[in-house]
């Protein structure tokens, strides 16, 4: 019936929408992680250390504005940390992040 099929297509751009609101920010996180990694171990802390324990910030990224927040996951000899975007509606609300340890001499892995 037309009355379903508009209905159905209501949902679609729904759910169309909230995958290219993933998207985008799947692919800032990426960017902004990237970023992240290649600073040193000792500006990553000072971040942290100056917001106690989580340095957030928020970015404009395809013309949207999202919420970062950076935080050390485990301190130590391999200091972790991650990054989680937010800031626009997904699917049940699941929002991409990022992690990375980061060893003494600056060498990052997964």
């Amino acid at each position: 019936s037309p009355r379903s099929k508009k209905s159905l297509s209501v949902l679609r751009k729904f759910f169309q929408q909230r995958r290219d609101d993933y998207q985008v920010m799947r692919r800032a996180v990426n960017e902004v992680g990237a970023e992240f990694e290649a600073k040193t171990s000792e500006e990553l802390i000072r971040l942290v250390d100056n917001s106690d324990g989580v340095y957030e910030f928020e970015r404009q990224f395809d013309g949207l504005h999202l919420h970062f927040v950076l935080e050390e996951m485990e301190p130590g000899n391999r200091q972790g940390w991650s990054i989680d975007v937010s800031g626009l509606s997904t699917i049940l609300g699941i929002c991409p992040g990022c992690h990375f340890f980061k060893d003494r001499q600056g060498n990052v892995s997964y």
